[in-house]
């Protein structure tokens, strides 16, 4: 076997077992009664420190005092900060004496973490290689056989607590054809020396920001079909540094809950603050103290089919497609609606367009066939 072959072969058993194994770990948990997530680090050891001291889950010794608490920390370690290395270690460190109190720790992928694996060092902080002894050895713990490396790989992209998704980018209805278990399978695939930008919907959920952005109307509606396939009612994410000012913010009362604060100190500058859900109760910590966060029971409504305004509009939409037999968006596959076009060498025509525009942008001719029914008994096919 030449050396070409054998390389190929490797990666083949390499691709195989990665797969296998985010298939198999498990990615939901239920009857939680206390949970810290953490958003961005970004490189900056000591706000991460600071978050996790804050939230009572290490000492100052930087050991675990959380119990059974369950902490995620939601992607993004990696770029832009000096200290990932130190990030890293810490929550290595704890992973184990969490397990052994009854409590776990859940560092998710971010798509920082699937740009470094794949080879793009653009967002490296000057001295953050400089920890692991230089780039070149950098690059070495982050191969596929290296500490760090093998640590992300295992690495989830999104999980369920209780009743909540915690997820790097976000999730929409769109990407709710596969159940969890297959996401991570497919993120864990797609992980290492690649164009991420060609990844296609493998790691999306790593960089999608519509859940952050979206217009409240269409945010609505993206998260209905997202409770119903994985029967939750809220979903935090990081990625989208909420800012002006930096804070842990909700929308839609809690069903989205935004925890990136920018806390890294030579990116944004952010306070370090994190998320607590404790008995159901939803709280921002910081240097403060502690802040309840207003959820109020949007999560409960949208878990009874759905949102008021989303249940609402889903039956107007749902109303409209009966009546004018509207297909689905060929881009995304929500409802489409019939539209006129205003510019153009169609302009004044009507064609099918996605309810989910202007973030999808799918359309379709309006087929027009011949009429052939008859009116006073005059066959009115060709008037």
């Amino acid at each position: 076997m030449n050396k070409s072959a054998r390389f190929l072969l490797h990666a083949f058993v390499l691709l195989a077992v990665t797969v296998a194994f985010a298939g198999e770990r498990a990615c939901e948990w239920t009857n939680v009664t206390r949970i810290v997530a953490v958003g961005d680090v970004h490189g900056d050891y000591g706000q991460l420190v600071t978050c996790l001291r804050n939230a009572g889950v290490i000492t100052e010794t930087n050991t675990w005092a959380g119990g059974k608490t369950h902490l995620v920390q939601t992607g993004d370690i990696l770029d832009r900060g000096p200290s990932s290395k130190q990030a890293m270690d810490l929550l290595m460190a704890l992973e184990p004496q969490a397990e052994r109190a009854g409590g776990m720790v859940h560092p998710l992928l971010g798509n920082h973490e699937a740009m470094v694996l794949a080879g793009d060092y653009s967002y490296l902080d000057p001295h953050e290689a400089d920890a692991y002894g230089g780039l070149d050895e950098f690059k070495k713990s982050m191969a596929a056989e290296g500490k760090y490396g093998q640590w992300i790989r295992g690495h989830q992209a999104i999980i369920r607590i209780n009743d909540i998704l915690f997820v790097h980018g976000g999730i929409t209805g769109t990407q709710t054809n596969r159940s969890l278990a297959e996401i991570n399978a497919r993120a864990a695939a797609a992980l290492g020396p690649r164009d991420v930008t060609k990844a296609g919907d493998s790691i999306e959920v790593l960089w999608c920001r519509d859940l952050a952005l979206a217009p409240k109307a269409d945010l609505e509606s993206m998260l209905a079909p997202v409770f119903r396939k994985y029967d939750v009612r809220h979903v935090v994410i990081g990625h989208t540094v909420v800012k002006n000012p930096p804070r842990i913010k909700s929308r839609l009362q809690g069903a989205v809950i935004l925890i990136d604060v920018g806390m890294s100190r030579t990116y944004r500058g952010g306070p370090a603050i994190c998320l607590l859900i404790e008995n159901g109760t939803f709280s921002a910590v910081s240097d403060e103290g502690k802040t309840e966060i207003e959820t109020e029971a949007q999560g409960e409504t949208f878990a009874q089919e759905g949102g008021f305004r989303e249940k609402l509009t889903a039956i107007r939409t749902e109303a409209r497609a009966l009546e004018e037999n509207a297909p689905v968006c060929p881009e995304c596959g929500k409802p489409m609606k019939r539209r006129t076009a205003k510019a153009g060498s169609n302009a004044g025509h009507d064609f099918w367009g996605c309810t989910g525009y202007p973030a999808c942008k799918g359309v379709r001719k309006i087929e027009r066939p011949e009429s052939t029914g008859t009116t006073g008994g005059e066959n009115t096919a060709n008037r």
